[in-house]
């Protein structure tokens, strides 16, 4: 007696029906389980809005995470130096680029390299040009989305970082930090323990400060020397 053909799908055939069993209708991305689908959604929706700067995320924590922007609030810190960070992930980036000076991420068009991979991504658009974080207000671009948050701020007049020692506010924590160094280097001079830099005018309170201050030197130096 004659057997009937086997209907069974090869499994080559079974894993590519599976892949293509849940659709985004937002983007042409397929999944096989429909919790992949669900998590890829909230990347189109993104419901969780911030209520002080309008930036919205697809999930609550990064929200979390972007609140600390605002508040200032830096619960990773370094155990080498002063230095802490909102999100650990930054930390860690620190630590590879300050206390060990590993740089795996390399520019394809000039050589650079950088301790991150978001370092790579906005040297690329100096190569690129290209600025896709836009104010709404006045129509500026920017390059980096960071400058764009602190940039809005000056729309709103916000100062959220304030200075310990004096109360002076400032719109962005680069322009603390650079305030608070002016105070160390003060009482480092009346106390008679700056430590001066060979190259430029700097002085430093911390040994270790200085060390990276002169590393940073010598990595402009050779790629001024660099002839790529």
């Amino acid at each position: 007696r004659q057997s009937a053909p086997d209907q069974r799908q090869p499994p080559d055939a079974m894993e590519a029906a599976a892949a293509e069993q849940f659709s985004c209708p937002d983007c042409p991305r397929r999944f096989p389980e429909l919790r992949q689908l669900s998590r890829h959604r909230r990347s189109h929706a993104k419901p969780h809005r911030c209520g002080d700067c309008g930036l919205a995320f697809g999930q609550r924590s990064h929200l979390s995470s972007h609140m600390r922007v605002h508040s200032g609030e830096r619960p990773f810190s370094c155990e080498q130096c002063p230095s802490s960070f909102a999100r650990l992930s930054n930390l860690r980036s620190h630590l590879r680029a300050r206390h060990t000076d590993e740089r795996p991420f390399s520019c394809d068009q000039c050589g650079r390299q950088f301790p991150r991979n978001t370092d790579l991504s906005r040297h690329r658009r100096t190569h690129s040009g290209e600025r896709p974080f836009a104010c709404a207000q006045c129509g500026r671009s920017f390059a980096q989305s960071g400058s764009l948050l602190s940039h809005r701020r000056l729309h709103a007049n916000e100062r959220p970082f304030q200075c310990d020692l004096c109360q002076h506010r400032f719109a962005r924590r680069s322009h603390l930090d650079s305030h608070r160094r002016a105070h160390e280097d003060e009482d480092a001079i009346a106390a008679g323990r700056r430590l001066d830099c060979v190259i430029c005018p700097r002085g430093f309170q911390r040994p270790g400060d200085l060390v990276r201050h002169l590393r940073a030197h010598a990595r402009r130096l050779s790629m001024s020397m660099d002839p790529t």
